[in-house]
């Protein structure tokens, strides 16, 4: 095999990743070639690390020139952010539509479950996506770092949001600080990003009962007769 069969070999495999609808989906831009890049991008990341995601390399994925790309991102950690920010904003549109299927007479324990079942579904519909874009997010730079700093504070807004329900329902709930639910949200996260780091995807699913056991140490403070999943379940 030459060495251009094998370049076009190893392409292949980094373009078929069976997630490439649900990727551009999320990754839609006005510009085809910025998404393009993207997607290549995260490919490179998810099966080689983030030191080989060079513009050349991405750009030979994309089926662009190296031009095409220096023309959209100053830099690839600015390319990575992009597409950080853009799976960010879909995860929590996934989210609302989640919690708007609802019925408005939903408990705060029903709502927690949609919450949770979502996002577990979203990082299970991609592994690239969440093995490049959490897994790998400590060697992006420190702009990608801040930006996840700020999609967790985004998260732990929405927790308090969901939190201002269960209170509706049980005034005597205290008044907690965002700094709170940016614990819970950071705690989650670290979960996460564990497995993603890992490569262990399998067990982002097996994370449900730990994840639940944070919302409801924040949620039901033992009332109700709510009782956090068995720690068997938590050590499984």
């Amino acid at each position: 095999m030459t060495a251009n069969q094998t370049r076009l070999t190893e392409l292949d495999s980094l373009v078929d990743g069976g997630d490439e609808a649900f990727l551009l989906e999320n990754l839609a831009t006005d510009d085809p070639v910025q998404t393009r890049c993207m997607l290549a991008m995260i490919r490179i990341v998810a099966r080689r690390g983030y030191p080989h995601a060079t513009p050349q390399a991405i750009a030979d994925v994309a089926g662009v020139t190296q031009t095409d790309f220096c023309r959209r991102f100053a830099s690839l950690e600015g390319c990575f952010v992009h597409a950080y920010e853009l799976s960010h904003f879909a995860l929590v549109q996934a989210m609302r539509l989640a919690q708007q299927s609802l019925p408005a007479t939903a408990t705060w324990a029903t709502r927690v479950e949609a919450v949770t079942d979502c996002m577990l579904d979203f990082f299970e519909r991609s592994p690239d996506s969440t093995i490049a874009l959490l897994g790998e997010i400590e060697h992006a730079g420190a702009v990608a770092r801040l930006a996840h700093l700020q999609a967790l504070r985004h998260l732990a807004r929405l927790n308090r949001r969901l939190y201002e329900l269960r209170r509706a329902s049980d005034p005597t709930q205290p008044t907690l600080p965002l700094e709170v639910f940016e614990l819970g949200t950071h705690g989650i996260s670290r979960l996460v990003l564990q497995a993603a780091r890992t490569r262990q995807l399998a067990q982002i699913r097996q994370l449900r009962p730990a994840i639940l056991h944070v919302y409801h140490g924040l949620f039901a403070c033992g009332r109700e007769s709510l009782r956090p999943p068995p720690v068997e379940q938590l050590l499984a």
